[in-house]
């Protein structure tokens, strides 16, 4: 399946995904501010609203313990976390140990470096978002040029 591009996590349609029952989301700039220690509250009740839906929902993050721990907890799901992204070694090692199929499993994430190219190893759905921010580390910014062309890619096949 091609990566589907959205405007921003909330606009997530599982019916499109009839065989996902695990979601892997990205949490900084995907679901929180990278600037920020939480999520608004639009995003929590959307989460929430996914594992009453009875999703498997994951935090998988490239990010520290510290950081995504404070996610995981006001989300009420676990979490994966200094994943290095995106060698996909962890996601491999996720799909084996939770005994999931690829068409099983969702990547959403805001980078395509990362989060789909990881994605994409391992043969599972993935979805890129908008950014919540623009403001972000040089650490990620630097590679926002180099994304754009296959950003473009996915947003015009994504249609």
């Amino acid at each position: 399946m091609r990566t589907k591009y959205l405007p921003s996590v909330l606009d997530l349609d599982m019916s499109i995904y009839p065989k996902v029952n695990t979601i892997l989301f990205d949490i900084d700039n995907t679901l929180i501010h990278p600037t920020k220690r939480y999520p608004t509250l639009d995003v929590i009740d959307f989460v929430h609203k996914l594992i009453s839906d009875g999703y498997e929902v994951y935090l998988f993050s490239n990010n520290t313990n510290t950081r995504i721990v404070c996610a995981a907890i006001s989300f009420g799901c676990k979490y994966f976390d200094s994943q290095r992204k995106p060698l996909a070694g962890d996601l491999k090692r996720f799909l084996k140990n939770h005994r999931k199929k690829p068409e099983e499993v969702l990547i959403v994430g805001d980078q395509v470096f990362t989060d789909i190219l990881c994605g994409k190893q391992c043969k599972v759905n993935t979805v890129l978002v908008e950014m919540i921010t623009k403001k972000e580390p040089f650490s990620t910014s630097w590679k926002r040029g180099l994304e754009l062309p296959f950003k473009k890619y996915i947003i015009s096949h994504s249609k």
